[in-house]
């Protein structure tokens, strides 16, 4: 197998909105040398690094290519070319990043998987597992069962097994369209009731929300496996926001003003994000028990469809 490998266009699109992000912000904080110069004058110059971190990035983007053939790998940058024959590795560390450090003696390379598209991504972790010995790879059970694999079901699109399902966008609308219109319903009464404006804002955090899952969920959708948190995080959320707006409009319709009372509302939103995580941990801790066999298999999957990868291409 052989080839070069550049990173994505998405890269490149989110860099150049960071570009343009950063640099107005760098622009905006110019303004404030009027009041304060030094306050605006450091602020500035915080941003200024993050435009020289971003235009170093777009300069990456442009000069990093990574080869591959039969004998070794190449990586391309900014300032020199590294090449490691699989023959000389002395260690590979898949990383969950995702991505994937090869050492030799005398050099090493790392390859950022996630810079690159999905089928790219999967030749490179085809690539490199096949050509280098399986004893010096370090990780990489886990690397299968969390990456390597829900990668290719992603690209292949196999059957369904009992304990997957497929995550859609479209999924997401029937749990953040209700919850909107509730919110948005639930805001509106609050605002009427207490006759403050900054009540309609309370859909506001959930927009934001669904904004990010739909962003991060590929339009064709992903396979999961079904857990017993699915959508759990999402019903704890509406629990506590719920449950916060629920005891100031009490506290409002009875006339009880409490003092400190804006410290104990925080305290108490804060209490509430605190079990969530601690759930979270206690499940993600029993999660952690259960995937240690399922790593293994997930490794033996790999190798029979890496036999069938090579046999077909």
């Amino acid at each position: 197998m052989h080839g070069d490998f550049r990173p994505g266009k998405l890269v490149r699109n989110t860099l150049l909105v960071c570009l343009v992000f950063f640099a107005s912000m760098m622009v905006s904080s110019l303004g404030l040398l009027e009041g304060s110069w030094w306050f605006g004058l450091a602020l500035s110059a915080f941003w200024f690094g993050w435009v020289v971190t971003t235009v170093w990035g777009l300069l990456a983007y442009r000069r990093t290519v990574i080869r591959l053939d039969e004998d070794g790998i190449a990586k391309q940058g900014i300032w020199r070319t590294k090449a490691i024959r699989f023959v000389e590795v002395v260690d590979v560390n898949w990383r969950i990043g995702p991505a994937v450090t090869l050492r030799s003696s005398s050099e090493k390379i790392r390859v950022d998987l996630d810079e690159y598209v999905s089928e790219h991504r999967q030749r490179l972790i085809h690539a490199i597992h096949f050509s280098t010995p399986r004893a010096v790879q370090r990780n990489w059970p886990s690397f299968c069962y969390r990456i390597a694999i829900p990668l290719w079901k992603d690209i292949d699109r196999p059957p369904l097994q009992e304990n997957e399902f497929l995550l859609t966008r479209r999924r997401y609308r029937r749990i953040f369209v209700p919850t909107l219109l509730l919110t948005m319903a639930l805001g509106v009464w609050f605002s009427w009731q207490l006759q403050e404006v900054r009540w309609l804002l309370y859909p506001l955090p959930f927009v934001l929300l669904w904004g990010l899952v739909h962003v991060t969920t590929p339009a064709k959708g992903q396979i999961v496996r079904k857990t017993p948190r699915d959508f759990r995080f999402v019903a704890e959320l509406i629990v506590v926001g719920g449950g916060i707006a629920a005891i100031v409009c009490l506290l409002e319709h009875f006339q009880i003003h409490l003092p400190w009372f804006d410290f104990w509302i925080g305290a108490t939103a804060l209490l509430g994000v605190g079990l969530m995580v601690m759930s979270a941990c206690r499940h993600e801790r029993r999660q952690w028990r259960n995937r240690q066999q399922e790593t293994q298999l997930a490794a033996d999957e790999w190798e029979r469809q890496t036999v069938d990868y090579f046999r077909e291409g």
